[in-house]
């Protein structure tokens, strides 16, 4: 089993990276479909608020994500294994914003799921050589 060094808190510092960079997927695809929600009346964060302030909510929730695991680490909360999850935020938003200005389209959205993917892939299987190889379980900042 994993064991995370700060307990219950440890617990709430990645929940609230998972939700808030979750979310961002949502209005992101939200965005892609903006035109046809508009149309159909569907009340997205694109649609209520505009296309622009749907991006600020988009960077503000990629940056509450990646300033939850960077303050788990440094709390010793999470160790480093954890920290690597900041990869996420920062992989997403090098990919969105400059596909943005043209509009996010289909295959966007899709290579976007898949980078969100093959980047969990690439954290489990480096954990799975990590411990094989027999190295500490994780690496915590002031402990």
């Amino acid at each position: 089993p994993v064991r995370l060094p700060g307990g219950a808190a440890a617990v709430v510092v990645l929940a609230v990276f998972f939700v808030c960079f979750e979310l961002t997927y949502e209005i992101l695809y939200d965005l892609r479909d903006l035109d046809g929600d508009r149309a159909a009346g569907v009340p997205t964060y694109p649609v209520v608020h505009g296309p622009r302030r749907a991006r600020q909510i988009i960077d503000a929730l990629l940056l509450a994500s990646a300033a939850s695991l960077t303050f788990g680490v440094a709390l010793g909360w999470l160790g480093l294994r954890e920290g690597l999850m900041l990869a996420a935020p920062l992989v997403q938003f090098l990919f969105y914003r400059p596909r943005l200005s043209r509009g996010l389209t289909r295959d966007d959205c899709i290579t976007l799921t898949h980078l969100g993917t093959a980047l969990l892939v690439f954290f489990l299987l480096g954990n799975a050589a990590w411990r094989a190889a027999g190295l500490p379980e994780n690496i915590v900042l002031g402990g």
